[in-house]
């Protein structure tokens, strides 16, 4: 897979990110890892995009990522689990399911074998309050391999 990275300065004007943001609207985006530099002052992203463009069909790129090509059979199998119960959860909350968890957020706790609230903490997107609220359903399905 093809990687891009970028840099954005802490302090850099709001137009700066618009180079990055062009790049995630224009291509199938697979992963994307952000990392606070403190020497320098700012964020380093890395995007893993599939070769060839997104396209202009109205969806957003996340839409376009089909999980079962880019997850392993038994990592699709976990992911799959997950997704269901996000749905169960959004359903019970009245609130859509990418409010819980986006699927690039529940791929990458796949891929990470998050086993922590921690390790949850470190994707992109999920803060402190996705964890309180979702985190101890998930880690038990992990753990678990089944609903709490």
């Amino acid at each position: 897979m093809p990687y891009a990275f970028f840099s954005i300065p802490a302090n850099a004007r709001p137009d700066v990110a618009g180079d990055l943001n062009l790049f995630l609207r224009s291509h199938r985006i697979l992963r994307v890892t952000q990392q606070w530099h403190e020497r320098e002052g700012a964020w380093a992203f890395s995007i893993e995009y599939a070769d060839g463009a997104a396209g202009g069909s109205g969806t957003t790129v996340a839409d376009k990522v089909d999980y079962k090509e880019v997850l392993s059979p038994e990592l699709f199998e976990v992911f799959a689990r997950l997704r269901s119960l996000r749905k169960e959860i959004a359903e019970r909350e009245g609130t859509p399911v990418f409010a819980v968890f986006t699927n690039a957020q529940l791929a990458e706790i796949v891929r990470r074998g998050c086993q922590t609230a921690a390790d949850m903490k470190a994707i992109a997107g999920i803060g402190e309050t996705r964890v309180a609220k979702y985190g101890a359903a998930v880690l038990a399905m992990l753990q678990n391999g089944e609903k709490p």
